[in-house]
């Protein structure tokens, strides 16, 4: 069992399996995770056990997207990554209104300090991070809506669909404006 899990793990970083979508409660492991690349890992709130898991599996980063307070853990998370080694980034994204250009400029950072090493981003479900992700692609690497909202997805936008949309139709009529 425990070299079936591994291999399992080896396989998953390794980018050879496909990405399953997050479980929005707790993940029960990493490959539950939605894998957008070989380094990242994006779901909703990790559990201990899957924080030991991410850093046994070579997980070097957490990314916190849920604003300090909105959790209601039975252990103290930046405590805990910072206990198993890793590193951790909290960008505050609040459940509504938080899809700011501060956010996204702050997201931006992230990704800079994320880099190419392996990394687990969260928020309660990974809609948040699928949000960040969109809203970046447009705003910083010149994607059309439709393509951002595409990556968002794949990065695990789901129910802020239609608040990105607002969000790049606001910015789109902004650069029309003389």
């Amino acid at each position: 069992m425990k070299l079936t899990r591994t291999m399992l793990l080896a396989a998953l970083l390794a980018g050879t399996m496909p990405a399953a979508p997050a479980v929005a409660d707790e993940w029960r492991s990493l490959d539950e995770g939605i894998r957008p690349s070989e380094q990242l890992v994006i779901g909703g709130q990790p559990t201990a056990a899957l924080l030991r898991e991410a850093a046994e599996a070579g997980i070097e980063l957490v990314v916190n997207f849920r604003p300090a307070g909105e959790e209601d853990l039975d252990y103290d998370e930046a405590a805990l990554v910072a206990e198993l080694g890793l590193a951790y980034l909290q960008v505050p994204v609040a459940k509504q209104g938080s899809l700011t250009e501060e956010n996204v400029r702050l997201f931006d950072a992230v990704l800079e300090r994320v880099g190419e090493q392996p990394a687990l981003m969260h928020c309660s479900t990974g809609n948040r991070v699928g949000a960040m992700f969109a809203l970046h692609a447009a705003r910083y690497r010149g994607m059309d809506t439709e393509a951002a909202v595409a990556l968002g997805k794949a990065h695990g936008l789901t129910h802020f669909e239609d608040e990105v949309r607002a969000e790049l139709a606001h910015d789109a009529k902004e650069r029309a404006q003389p």
